[in-house]
């Protein structure tokens, strides 16, 4: 059985049709802030992105490409394929066309034993190509700060963005986001655009942050803003998807 979704990222309508329920389920979770609430009339309307994914029989193999990853990340790999890019875990495929119009892809069940991963991973991965295709690069940071210049902090899972941007906030600086954003430049003029998800924390971190009140109080700001930045040093990595199953061989 078919199910779909709508959601409004920034003016980019993505459309989202699905026979696998656990996908659906996960994409809706991780774009819950967009989701726009009549599903079949924005679906109805043109989409800027259309998202084709369809559950696949269990004896289901990704194509392997003999030639170096284009992307590689966490447990995800990702090789041209004619104009556009194909991404896979392992398990599950994803193919973005070459304008960013259209996503389509099998999911495979082994892909969705931990479904956020799948969709913070590879489908998020897939999403982000599509939506530079329309002016809209995502970047792995936070931001604090006056709307009109505010701060952002870059580093690498685990660096500290969502500790600093917090206490930052603690000192009175307006919170924007603790982990992820779009950059844009629309007529050149480069600005910073919230992508809205709760903020993340650990027990020791959200320890340290009483009285921050977060987006789960107030919503996160949406409007555009110029930005500066600070990066974060980050000696050690720590992989965060570790725990991903991934077909070996």
């Amino acid at each position: 059985m078919s199910q779909s979704a709508a959601f409004q990222i920034h003016g980019v309508r993505v459309s989202v049709r699905t026979s696998d329920a656990a996908a659906c389920d996960a994409i809706a979770e991780l774009l819950h802030a967009y989701l726009e609430a009549n599903a079949g009339a924005a679906i109805a309307r043109r989409a800027g992105i259309t998202v084709t994914l369809t559950a696949a029989a269990v004896d289901f193999l990704p194509r392997a490409s003999p030639e170096p990853p284009l992307i590689s990340y966490g447990p995800v790999s990702g090789h041209r394929a004619g104009t556009g890019i194909t991404l896979t875990d392992g398990w599950s495929q994803l193919q973005i066309d070459a304008q960013g119009r259209r996503i389509d892809g099998v999911t495979h069940r082994e892909s969705l034993r931990l479904p956020y991963v799948f969709a913070a991973v590879l489908f998020n991965l897939a999403l982000q190509l599509a939506l530079r295709q329309h002016g809209l690069y995502y970047t792995h940071a936070a931001a604090v700060g006056d709307p009109s210049r505010p701060l952002l902090l870059v580093g690498n899972s685990g660096a500290g963005k969502t500790t600093l941007a917090l206490a930052l906030v603690r000192s009175g600086l307006p919170y924007l986001c603790d982990d992820a954003l779009f950059l844009c430049a629309p007529q050149d003029q480069p600005r910073v655009l919230p992508f809205r998800r709760p903020v993340h924390l650990d027990r020791g971190t959200s320890s340290c942050c009483h009285g921050v009140r977060g987006p789960g109080h107030r919503p996160i700001r949406s409007a555009a803003v110029a930005c500066a930045g600070i990066s974060i040093p980050t000696p050690r990595f720590r992989g965060a998807w570790s725990s991903a199953r991934r077909r070996q061989g």
